[in-house]
């Protein structure tokens, strides 16, 4: 922009915006042939600037008032901050259980826009995404320490950092349950039972011991079971319950 001469308050008609938002104006000087406006904010090196003027008492360099214009572009020669090169911030270590699989978030502080990446001996089934930075570790990974490299990497350079992945073998399944027999003394007579504690499934047998002058009659059970066998000795299979003998001896 260009004046040969400056009335009063030459300097009202300009307004500046910066990333499409206006800025004060804090100072203004010229020269015979350049006006210089000085901003009160900070500018950005990645913002647009632009410039207009309404009309006022500039002078342009051919004499006459200084046009009117509107968002005339400025050239923003304000250079990109540098790149900070990425720090990891995260753990160097994680477990998870075979079978079961499982994921691990990676964390790194840094400036532009940072990429991830494994190295080493990176075991089957374990990967990285470049842009979230997520590991994950598949069922099939093999059980054990694995030990690779973790690497942030963006323009201003990288990290690289140690990582251990400890796959353990999966928790035994649990025992089934046992249930009891519970037999005992009646009247003429008395019934064992072996075992006495089942899980389901099992063969229990029991045994009936008469007292002298007295016969087993009649041997049940509750809830019912089918009993097998004959005379003082009978088998049953243990169902998923508690189960008590009943005995008739006269």
């Amino acid at each position: 922009m260009s004046s040969t001469g400056l009335g009063a308050g030459w300097a009202d008609g300009f307004t500046v915006s910066v990333g499409g938002v206006a800025s004060t104006i804090a100072a203004t000087s010229a020269t015979a042939s350049t006006i210089t406006l000085t901003l009160s904010g900070v500018i950005a090196h990645d913002q647009t600037v632009t410039v207009s003027y309404a009309p006022g008492t500039a002078m342009s360099t051919d004499g006459g008032p200084l046009a009117a214009f509107t968002t005339q572009a400025v050239t923003n020669n304000v250079p990109a901050p540098a790149t900070v090169a990425p720090t990891s911030t995260s753990a160097n270590s994680t477990s998870v259980v075979s079978g079961t699989g499982g994921t691990f978030q990676v964390t790194a502080t840094g400036t532009a826009t940072i990429t991830y990446s494994l190295s080493g001996t990176v075991p089957a089934g374990v990967s990285i995404n470049p842009a979230t930075s997520l590991i994950t570790i598949a069922t099939s990974t093999a059980q054990g320490t694995h030990t690779f490299t973790v690497t942030a990497t963006n323009g201003g350079g990288s990290d690289s950092q140690p990582f251990t992945l400890t796959v353990t073998s999966p928790p035994p399944p649990p025992s089934p349950p046992s249930y009891n027999v519970t037999a005992g003394y009646y009247s003429g007579g008395s019934i064992s039972a072996s075992p006495t504690t089942a899980q389901a499934g099992t063969t229990v047998r029991l045994i009936a011991t008469p007292s002298d002058g007295y016969e087993l009659v009649s041997m049940s059970a509750t809830p019912s079971v089918t009993l097998d066998g004959s005379g003082n000795i009978r088998t049953f299979t243990m169902p998923a319950s508690d189960v008590t003998v009943h005995a008739t001896f006269a």
